[in-house]
């Protein structure tokens, strides 16, 4: 395994930097203490066993945990979110996950939600969405010209569903307007920090 971890916010006092990944059973599989010496760390680890790599037929989370150590092993601060480990690569004119080539049986989402005029806020919510499209034999979602929020994901990560975010750009004129050019690739960086 192998990440990057930005420390921001206010000035800390951390020794290192702990990090914990944790199996779907709750046993730890991997755990580093990293120094701090400046603002991003980065880091590897080798995990004791083997892991199952995440997929629609196999939804497997693991957990990792981060928290910042200081003086006499004090814990400062610490988060912890899932991840699933995955390979995705390029086959010949298919994507390849885990090895294995992938199909995605998709449909548009375009934001439409007329009773909240909003789309859902909560990870049961996107759940029954996803559910309901899976028992229609689909596994993917395309967000057109949206991004949908963290419940989202977490819906989908847990019930092996593959989604597909955009930007909020639906125009035959991009590149025209360099403040919309400008808007658009921060928007890119954020949505790909968040998610």
């Amino acid at each position: 395994v192998s990440g990057a971890v930005h420390i921001k916010g206010e000035k800390h006092t951390a020794e290192k930097i702990r990090i914990n990944i944790i199996d779907p059973q709750g046993k730890k599989i991997a755990s580093t203490d990293i120094p701090v010496d400046n603002d991003e760390i980065s880091f590897k680890l080798q995990t004791k066993g083997s892991v199952n790599g995440w997929s629609e037929l196999h939804p497997e989370l693991y957990t990792l945990e981060a928290a910042l150590i200081g003086e006499k092993g004090k814990q400062l601060n610490a988060v912890s979110g899932s991840f699933g480990f995955r390979n995705i690569d390029k086959g010949n004119g298919h994507i390849v996950l885990n090895g294995e080539k992938i199909f995605l049986r998709g449909t548009l989402e375009c934001s439409i939600f007329p009773l909240t005029g909003h789309p859902p806020m909560e990870k049961e919510e996107w759940k029954e969405i996803l559910l309901k499209a899976r028992n229609y034999g689909l596994n993917h979602l395309r967000f057109h010209s949206w991004c949908p929020p963290e419940a989202a994901f977490a819906a989908a990560d847990e019930l092996g569903f593959y989604l597909q975010a955009e930007l909020p750009n639906w125009s035959l004129t991009y590149g025209e307007d360099e403040d919309v050019v400008e808007f658009l690739e921060a928007e890119a960086d954020r949505i790909m920090r968040e998610y």
